[in-house]
């Protein structure tokens, strides 16, 4: 992939993969929240980051 450029900044395709993984883990984190899941977890903040870099993993490997 190629550097996005907005307004002269070269940014990294990186940047698009990170913009797209939070778009799709904020309904995740949404639906754990309604379910109780994070009350079953031991640190619900470590859980979220680990969630997140799996959903970002899973991106960066189809784009």
């Amino acid at each position: 992939m190629k550097e996005i450029n907005i307004e002269g900044i070269y940014f990294s395709p990186f940047v698009l993969h990170l913009i797209l993984a939070g778009a799709v883990f904020l309904p995740v984190r949404t639906y754990a929240y309604r379910r109780w899941i994070d009350a079953h977890v031991w640190h619900p903040a470590l859980f979220e980051l680990a969630v997140f870099i799996v959903l970002l993993t899973i991106i960066s490997l189809i784009l």
